[in-house]
């Protein structure tokens, strides 16, 4: 499997970061620092915004604008997800997790009385033919005015065998209130630029959290984290053990081992302690980084056993020299070796955390009763059904 710079599996560093994230654990700085010293840059961005997605947002959605390049912009950008994962009580994970299996919408759509809600129906109904999506997107308009959360991401759910993507984010748009445009096009920027479905999923339910948020949260500035400075000293010190042994400082953590992880898809009979005591004639599998270095020396790969074929004798000692100046890992101790590799842990490894989409459609009555549209020929239906006997209905 691939290798990271200091000779971590790619993705379980991936998973460490992930982890350490949502547990709000302070040791994401580092698996964030080893994915850039690996090259790893888009792989790196694209962690950071999909373990936000699923527990951080709708908060500080602007951080999507952020393109670090510099220690300082990913330390911001690490920073800013931190900051919204600790702020969200209902993360979008947690909800899609609730409503992907729930049969039926938990509040019905209201009746319209206010004038400003008449008129927002009629808006609806001009910009739309169908009457099933008019009344989708008034039913979901409406949830997220009255910010029930879990309705909202219900009806996203129920909505996928039915709509398209971009009659959804078409729906999304036409309730999107002015003030939010710029954070809704920015979300829907980022569904085009996923190709995982969950994920595209949930963050059209992150869409949804989006407009249910009250115009105080919306508007409310997330508190700045005192430990900036910290991790900034931190990965200064770590610079300066780039490429050495002691610059794996930190063990994968067993929690962050789930089942599609190297060590995760591995039974506790086999140990993938081999693939690091000599890890040069596997690199072309390796980072960014060590794809990088291979080719700079000329390295070649194998047709047949895919290993790694050097020029000449003396390039590969320079190799060696150059990029294992602390031993290969045959010689560390059992210590530093099992700080990446070891047994693995099928039998006891938890599940991935991806976001569970519904693929089956909500059974019809109860869709219909999801979206119905409540008229006032309902509301005096009703009334003549719960009057008390003998009294008049106005």
């Amino acid at each position: 499997m691939p290798l990271t710079r200091h000779l971590y599996e790619l993705d379980e560093v991936v998973s460490a970061l992930q982890t350490c994230l949502r547990k709000r654990w302070p040791r994401s700085s580092f698996w964030l620092w080893e994915l850039i010293q690996s090259d790893e840059a888009s792989l790196a961005v694209h962690t950071l915004r999909t373990t936000w997605i699923l527990f951080g947002a709708p908060y500080d959605i602007g951080l999507l604008d952020l393109d670090p390049n510099t220690n300082d912009t990913w330390i911001q950008l690490l920073t800013r997800v931190e900051k919204a994962i600790e702020k969200n009580k209902t993360p979008v994970f947690k909800l899609m997790d609730q409503t992907v299996m729930q049969p039926k919408r938990r509040y019905m759509t209201p009746t319209a009385r206010t004038i400003k809600a008449v008129a927002r129906r009629a808006a609806i109904c001009k910009a739309l033919e169908y009457p099933t999506n008019q009344e989708f997107c008034i039913s979901l308009d409406a949830a997220a005015r009255q910010r029930y959360t879990n309705d909202a991401v219900w009806l996203i759910q129920a909505a996928q065998p039915i709509f398209c993507a971009d009659e959804l984010w078409a729906f999304l748009q036409i309730i999107c209130r002015p003030s939010r445009q710029a954070d809704m096009d920015r979300l829907q920027a980022l569904a085009s630029s996923v190709e995982d479905p969950a994920i595209q999923v949930a963050v059209q339910a992150t869409a949804a959290l989006l407009l249910c948020q009250s115009t105080a949260a919306y508007k409310e500035p997330l508190e700045k984290d005192s430990m900036t400075n910290y991790t900034k000293r931190q990965w200064a010190l770590w610079d300066t053990k780039v490429g050495r042994r002691e610059a794996r400082i930190h063990h994968i953590p067993e929690e962050a081992l789930h089942k599609e992880t190297t060590r995760g898809r591995l039974s506790r009979r086999y140990t993938n302690i081999g693939d690091l005591r000599d890890p040069v004639p596997s690199l072309f599998e390796g980072c960014a980084w060590w794809t990088a270095r291979l080719q700079k020396c000329e390295a070649t790969q194998d047709d047949e056993t895919g290993a790694v074929v050097f020029p000449d004798d003396d390039v590969l000692e320079s190799f060696y020299a150059a990029h294992l100046p602390d031993d290969i890992p045959d010689e560390w101790s059992t210590a530093d070796q099992t700080k990446s590799h070891g047994r693995g842990c099928m039998e006891t490894a938890p599940a991935p955390l991806i976001p569970k989409i519904r693929d089956e459609a909500v059974e019809r009555r109860y869709w219909a009763a999801g979206i119905h549209v409540p008229s006032r020929s309902d509301r005096v239906k009703k009334k003549l059904t719960t009057a008390a006997p003998g009294k008049k209905v106005a």
